[in-house]
């Protein structure tokens, strides 16, 4: 390689190097139309506009705005510590079916960390209840076992959140502490109540999956 060549290669990664400190090989996160795909879904399940169905398409499926996604996700929970923000973007990663170990990881660590505080903030709290039912297309031992924990959580809505995510995931493992819940609501807060009625979904739900014959092997070839 001659001495010429040399430089001009050097000369050419230094300007590959400037461009991306300057930003113009990636754009900053998260990016605009993300942040709106979102605030439109919000203003869908707020009820204020009507849902046309492609917001949340899009947001369920391209893989391209997890990155954004995860982005919204640190700012509402780090910078301005909104818990709206931070529901709205776990209500999002609640669409997805394409996360991976390491993303479901760094969704739920806060979970597990907030599982033995004595009391939660308004911004825990809005956290761990959007946040568990993002397990809600992953079923495993250990979603469950998370799931369990909350069930008994003191916190009510909490409490909803894991029963409903339980419909989902839970095995017969989480019967026992399930029954148990419905049992408590039941005795002080009367059969209408709304996490008393999760609960009873969720034991159908399980019991039914429970009883369900298992697949011929012959048939799952």
């Amino acid at each position: 390689m001659t001495p010429l060549v040399t430089l001009f290669l050097r000369i050419a990664s230094l300007a590959a190097l400037l461009g991306t400190a300057h930003g113009e090989e990636a754009a900053a996160l998260p990016r605009p139309e993300v942040i709106k795909m979102v605030n439109m879904m919000a203003e869908v399940d707020y009820g204020y506009i009507q849902d046309t169905g492609k917001w949340k398409e899009q947001l369920a499926t391209r893989p391209d705005i997890k990155p954004d996604l995860f982005e919204m996700l640190r700012i509402a929970l780090e910078v301005r510590k909104d818990f709206e923000s931070v529901g709205r973007a776990l209500a999002v990663f609640q669409l997805r079916k394409d996360l991976s170990g390491e993303e479901l990881a760094k969704i739920i660590q806060p979970i597990i960390d907030y599982r033995n505080l004595k009391e939660l903030t308004s911004l825990q709290r809005a956290y761990v209840y959007s946040g568990i039912q993002v397990l809600k297309y992953y079923p495993s031992s250990p979603h469950e076992d998370l799931v369990i924990a909350y069930l008994s959580s003191p916190e009510y809505t909490l409490k909803e959140a894991a029963a409903r995510t339980a419909a989902e995931i839970g095995t017969e493992r989480s019967l026992a502490p399930l029954r148990k819940l419905a049992t408590d609501l039941k005795g002080t807060r009367g059969d209408q109540d709304r996490v008393y009625q999760e609960a009873m979904a969720a034991i159908a739900a399980i019991e039914k999956r429970e009883a369900a014959p298992e697949k011929d092997p012959d048939q799952a070839k």
